[in-house]
């Protein structure tokens, strides 16, 4: 699947951040954060009340229930 521009991407996600470690932390018009491929597909199934860019193969999110940790890009939870 070819790469999306970041306008294509802003037509289905309220935020869009930058492509960092090979995948792009988005929010969705519901409020979720995630982390999505070029291509626009999801990266991983979570969905998470925040999420930072990826550094290093590693990013912090917070859950619903406001807990903190890190995962890896394909979703794993780290610590």
């Amino acid at each position: 699947m070819a790469e999306k521009t970041r306008l294509e991407l802003l037509e289905k996600y309220k935020r869009v951040g930058c492509l960092s470690d090979g995948v792009i932390h988005v929010c969705d018009k519901e409020g979720n954060w995630f982390h999505i491929l070029p291509d626009g597909t999801p990266a991983y199934k979570e969905r998470y009340k925040w999420v930072s860019p990826f550094s290093s193969g590693r990013a912090q999110v917070c859950d619903k229930d406001d807990k903190w940790f890190h995962i890896r890009p394909d979703g794993t939870k780290i610590d």
